[in-house]
Order: C-alpha cells, then structure tokens, then sequence
C-alpha cells in the first residue's frame, strides 16, 4: 500500500491516541475495576460460585450465556488468587477476540489494517468499555461471535488453518465456543446466522468445489454448535442450574413504536463510538466532536454492507473477503433489525449493539487499501476522531469518578452491620451480591424484590438456597430512604443510615418473613 504523507500524519495521531487511551485506562484501572464490581450484573457469577447457598437448591441465572463463566471459576476457586483471575477472565477474553480479529484483517489487507483493528477494538468508549469488563453483559457471546467470523473467512481459502487437521481442529473449537454460549440468544444474530450466511452467500456467487466445501463446513459448525447446546443445557439443567429467558423481549407492538426504536439505536450507536458523551453543553470545541464521533459512528457501521453491496456488484471479492464482509454485514443487518424490531430498545443498552462496533473496527481499516487518497483518509480520520471521543471520556474520568461512591457505601454496610450484629441479610437488587463481593463476604447480603408487596426473593441471578432460613439471631434489610420497610417483616431492633438507603436490624432470620 503506497501510504502519503496525509496517511502518515493521521497515522501518527490515531497512534498517539491510543497511546493517551492506553495511559489513561491504566492510570484508572483501579477505580474502574472498582466501580465494575460494584454492579450487580457483573459480580453474580462470582458470587455465586464463592457463596453458594447450602441445602438442596437450584441456580437461576439470565440467558447470558454465562456457564462458560462458572465452570472457569468453579475450576480455579481454589486458587489464592482466584479473585483476580475471575476479573482478568473477561478482560483477557477482549484481548483475545481483539487479536483473532487482528489477525483476520491482516491475513486480507496487512498488517496497518490489522493494527486499526487492534486500535479500534481496544481503545473502547466508556459505555463499550464497562460491558467488555463484566463477564455477564453479552461481551462473550461477542467473542464467540468474532471466533466464528474467522472460521467462515478462513473456510473461504484453499487451504484453511494450514491444513484438513488444523482446519477440522478449528471446527470443533469454533463449535463448542458457539455451543457453550449458545444460551444467549444474541448468538444466532451475531455468530450461527452469519455464519451460515458466509457460506451460502459464497456458494451462491461461486458455486464451485471450493464454496462447496466452505458451506459444508460452515454449515457443520453451526449444527455442531446447537448440538452442543443441547447437552450442555441438559448437563447444567440435571446439575440444578437453569437460564431464565426475558419475558419482557419481544416483537414491537406495532408500526407506531418503529421511529422511537430508531432513534433509541442511533443514540446507543453514537455512544458505541462515543458519539454520545453530552459534550454539546460544554462548549463548540466538545460539542463538534460529539457530532464528529456521532457521523464516524454512522458511516462505520455502514462500511461492511457498503463494501459488499459494492464488490458483488463488481464481482471483485475474493471468497476470503466476500466470506468477511458478509459475515459482518449480516451481523450488522441482523442487529439491527433485532433491535427495531422487538422491545430490546426499551431496555436501553449498548451491551446489545458491541457486534456493531465490532463489525466496523473488522471492516474500515480494509478501506486503507483503496486506491483513492480520500478514501483511505476518511478511514483514518474516521478513526482518530473515535478515539479522541474515547479520550476525552477518559479525561473527564467518567467511569473513575464513579468509584468513591461505590467504595463508601460498602463501607458504610460494613460498619453498620458490625455495629448491630447483622452481617447477613436482605436488600435490592442493586445493593446485595455487588456488596458482598466488594466486602469479600463480610456482609452477606442476597437480592429481593423491593419494589412490590410482600418482600420477596428476586427471580433471576440468584441461588434458591440463599432464601432458606439458617437460623441467625440478627439479620438485616437494607430499604432505600429512611422509611422502614413493611410491618409485615416484623419490628425492627435497630437502624443505621447508608448513603440513600438505611439498614435496618431484626431479631432473629428475615428469611423466615419473606414471601415464598
């Protein structure tokens, strides 16, 4: 690739970026890995392989696909250290999808297209960056999705993985990583539909022994991916562990709740590419580079069925890229239909959308073989202005700000429950397993439904045996404000104010008092 000196320049300033990024996340890393494990999503895996229940019981957690999770912390719970290999585990699982995605963009356009990838999958938005650090928010069903990518691409050439042993290798891989996280349902949108899509697509356009045999193993994937599925939901579900599909997910109701999805997907996309970050009030300066990263977004995005509309239509794709750009284009196309189509947009979260940024970060940097200068500078300009809204989310430490907060309210439980006694007990959802796992089990506090009438055990991310009674003198309930929670849980014994909340202290096991 002939690079000018405009490539250069925007080279050199993507680079820099992603070297203040880097500087930046590290100098943070301790507040935001703090502030991560203050969420309730994140930690329950964790929770529930370090304080399981006792007694007969069941685990019942949200289809996350989150198994995979639990047999790595069942493996190395009894390791010293296995609290950082249990945070480490989603991070390095990022890393990994980031270098296999690397390394597919070189194997199709070198090695400066494969260090945009790298670049861009890495150097995340605060929003992108919080789901990747937390092994239940989909970020793993994105991994196996990029898994399955390079399998469709790498299907397409005449010797696959360097050879039918390797290559069948890579299938049964491919298969069991799709398998396992199969639970989630976002799986058949971003890995098992694409993928089959590669392989058919190429048949269609080639139809010759080579397409043939990408199909056929493309399509032996995806089926041995569903078959093992089926045995590991057998095997989890005869072990006492069950997925709790979203009841709340479905289709649209009608034509009217069209637009408003719309509008909902663009902002998360904007905040994908941190296009999002609410700088319009904060001067011209931040507010042009919230729009900048806003229109980056949109045309990434749109980069990988632009390239395929464009190179079927000139039928100058190799099977290799044809395979990549279709994968990714369906991706994006399956994504977004998912979310328009259904109510996911009424559950706002970009944890849906990470195959979107995915897709770009897999697809712009091929633009850096294009022959036209302002193509390959778009792509770069493109990609430094992602960046800078990264940084400067960083800067204004969105996410580290956030973790004095967290810190003080666990030790606020923990003082309160050592001055009253009760160091177990009852809270929302949103303060019980996270203040367990940042108290390292000093205070036990397991999830309730706070918001109804009676007081009852909250219905998904628990085990069914934290709810049976263990005979405690004292235990507690944490109710946010000030005012006690319903009579019907007894007379409280004592209180202590928490920062929005209050603990309040009963004689003998609020357990016993809970609805069944």
């Amino acid at each position: 690739m002939q690079r000018g000196r405009i490539d250069r320049l925007l080279g050199f300033l993507v680079g820099a970026l992603a070297l203040a990024w880097l500087v930046l996340a590290v100098a943070q890393a301790a507040d935001i890995l703090d502030y991560n494990g203050f969420n309730p999503d994140t930690v329950i895996p964790w929770v529930l392989t370090e304080w399981p229940g006792t007694g007969p019981g069941e685990v019942i957690d949200g289809s996350y696909g989150f198994w995979s999770v639990l047999w790595f912390n069942q493996l190395t719970e009894g390791l010293g250290f296995h609290r950082g290999l249990w945070v480490a585990q989603p991070i390095v699982l990022w890393v990994a999808a980031t270098v296999v995605a690397a390394w597919v963009v070189w194997r199709l356009a070198g090695r400066w297209a494969a260090l945009l990838t790298a670049v861009l999958m890495a150097c995340l938005s605060s929003d992108v960056l919080l789901v990747v650090l937390r092994p239940t928010m989909h970020a793993q069903t994105v991994v196996a999705g990029v898994v399955l990518a390079a399998f469709a691409v790498e299907s397409a050439r005449e010797r696959p993985f360097g050879g039918p042993r390797r290559w069948a290798a890579a299938g049964v891989a491919a298969a069991v990583i799709g398998g396992v996280h199969l639970t989630d349902a976002m799986l058949w949108v971003v890995g098992i539909v694409p993928l089959v899509a590669a392989g058919g697509l190429g048949w269609l356009v080639a139809r010759d022994r080579l397409a043939l045999r990408a199909l056929r193993a493309d399509g032996a994937v995806a089926i041995g991916a569903i078959v093992v599925w089926v045995i590991a939901t057998l095997a989890m579900r005869a072990a006492g562990y069950h997925e709790l599909s979203p009841d709340s997910t479905g289709p649209i109701d009608g034509v009217g709740e069209l637009w408003p999805h719309v509008r909902m997907l663009g902002t998360l996309v904007f905040a994908l590419f941190s296009g999002a970050l609410e700088l319009s009030t904060a001067g011209v300066a931040r507010g042009l580079l919230s729009l900048a990263c806003a229109v980056a977004a949109v045309a990434g995005v749109l980069v990988a069925p632009a390239l395929l509309i464009s190179g079927l239509r000139r039928r100058a794709l190799e099977p290799a890229r044809l395979a990549h750009l279709t994968f990714w284009a369906v991706t994006v196309a399956a994504v977004v239909a998912a979310f328009v189509l259904t109510n996911l947009a009424d559950q706002p979260s970009v944890r849906y959308l990470v195959s979107l940024l995915v897709a770009a970060a897999v697809t712009v940097p091929l633009l850096l073989q294009a022959r036209p200068a302002l193509v390959r500078a778009g792509a770069l300009a493109g990609s430094a202005v992602v960046l800078g809204g990264a940084v400067v989310a960083l800067a204004d430490r969105e996410i580290a700000d956030q973790a004095p907060a967290a810190r003080g309210f666990v030790a606020a439980m923990e003082q309160a429950t050592q001055e009253t006694g009760a160091t177990t007990g009852f809270g929302p959802y949103d303060l019980a397993s996270n203040v367990t796992w940042a108290s390292h089990g000093r205070v036990i506090s397991r999830p309730v439904v706070d918001y109804r009438l009676p007081i009852c055990p909250f219905p998904v991310a628990i085990d069914t045996r934290w709810y049976r009674p263990t005979g405690a003198q004292r235990t507690f309930v944490v109710w946010r404000g000030n005012e006690p929670p319903p009579a019907g849980l007894g007379r409280p014994v004592d209180h202590r104010p928490l920062p929005g909340a209050t603990l309040w202290v009963y004689d003998g096991d609020v357990a016993t008092r809970l609805c069944r």
